[in-house]
């Protein structure tokens, strides 16, 4: 049992009388320790979590004596550290837990325990007036029968530390990701050549954040800091309607092609599944809990089949990220866009010329037999001498 002064009493017979004396020297029983333990583990910042904290001994049982009001003064603390990672730049960060609270018969449900951001967090508690009557500041006797300033329960001379302090470190994580998505076509223009090349593809732009609690930014969740290397998963979930392919025994899914992103933000781990790619990104991608990254995409071209051109549209794909702790599903859908690819070629039309040496005319060409023109934005004239290929200018 946990005790501010105690003192001993001693029973003794005197001439058949017995007789009772107590010690002039009082002293305290102090706790050993706290122990801490959350609600729920992983911790999610900016969420309200409850924390139960005990006054134990060094074997963890209960001293259910210790009843104590913490109220963060010089002599009671309860704060938490962010603990900065080597290389981080993040700044140094105290909070103190909201007081008072009150531990009755060694222990307490506190809440809300709550961090607003992510990280590796210290939460230390420290009582250091319990053992008053063993500190000369608080007992008058000009001396102390324990060590100042030490939570130390190693005996040194017979004393051991004044203090109660215990500091345990907590992980807080992001609830989620939140994603949005857009398409780009190759070069930021209006069309892409179909090619089997990532040198030539259309871009699936997305941007992720990690979100706290009330789905406000993580911005601990940054590079070197707290962020972590994540995989986004990318999946063609829709068809392209068989009419607008002339090559009808394939399909988008089976023909598309995910790559690497050409701004290194993403790099291909694995195509084995139909229409789907994983790629995964390193965590300097990211920048107070946002980072942009960038996957390249195209179909498979075939020098014998032609295709007429086709659009593909953002809300035709599905992405998930994570770091295999938190997970981000889907993007905002609201606002469609699309890519327009184009089955092209370089032509040169029969030419004749007086002597060894003229200028040869090539022309690039788009496939177009029964496509709306003006949908999928051609505006060239028919070739020279082939039909239904239309010059791109």
């Amino acid at each position: 049992m946990a005790t501010k002064k105690v003192s001993f009493k001693i029973t003794y017979v005197d001439g058949g009388t017995t007789k009772h004396i107590c010690s002039r020297d009082s002293f305290s029983i102090k706790p050993a320790k706290y122990t801490m333990t959350p609600d729920t583990t992983p911790l999610i910042g900016g969420k309200n979590h409850q924390l139960d904290i005990k006054a134990t001994t060094l074997y963890n049982n209960l001293l259910n004596g210790y009843t104590q009001t913490i109220k963060n003064t010089a002599d009671f603390e309860a704060k938490l550290d962010l603990v900065i990672p080597p290389g981080c730049g993040l700044a140094p960060l105290s909070t103190k837990l909201t007081m008072p609270f009150s531990f009755s018969s060694g222990a307490i449900n506190y809440t809300p325990f709550k961090y607003n951001n992510i990280g590796n967090v210290k939460l230390t508690i420290t009582d250091k007036i319990w053992t008053g009557a063993d500190q000369t500041h608080f007992n008058g006797k000009g001396y102390n029968d324990c060590i100042i300033n030490s939570e130390s329960n190693t005996h040194v001379g017979g004393k051991v530390g004044c203090n109660i302090s215990t500091t345990k470190t907590f992980t807080f994580i992001p609830k989620d990701f939140s994603n949005t998505l857009t398409l780009r076509d190759f070069n930021n223009s209006t069309f892409t050549y179909i090619s089997n090349v990532s040198d030539m593809s259309a871009f699936i732009d997305i941007v992720t954040t990690a979100r706290l609690e009330d789905n406000t930014p993580a911005t601990n969740y940054t590079a070197n800091c707290f962020a972590k290397d994540i995989n986004t998963t990318v999946t063609l979930l829709n068809n392209v309607p068989a009419a607008q392919w002339l090559t009808n025994d394939d399909n988008a899914r089976n023909r598309i092609l995910f790559f690497s992103g050409t701004d290194g933000t993403t790099t291909s781990e694995s195509n084995a599944t139909v229409a789907t790619s994983t790629l995964s990104s390193d965590q300097s991608n990211f920048v107070n809990s946002i980072a942009n990254l960038q996957i390249n995409f195209n179909f498979q071209r075939s020098n014998t089949l032609v295709d007429e051109p086709f659009q593909i549209q953002k809300n035709d794909f599905n992405i998930t990220i994570t770091d295999n702790n938190i997970t981000g599903s889907d993007f905002d859908r609201t606002t469609d866009v699309n890519t327009t690819f184009y089955y092209g070629r370089s032509h040169a039309p029969d030419q004749r010329f007086a002597g060894n040496v003229g200028n040869a005319a090539i022309y690039y060409e788009i496939y177009c037999k029964s496509c709306n023109k003006t949908d999928v934005n051609i505006t060239g004239n028919e070739s020279v001498d082939s039909i239904d290929w239309y010059t791109n200018p």
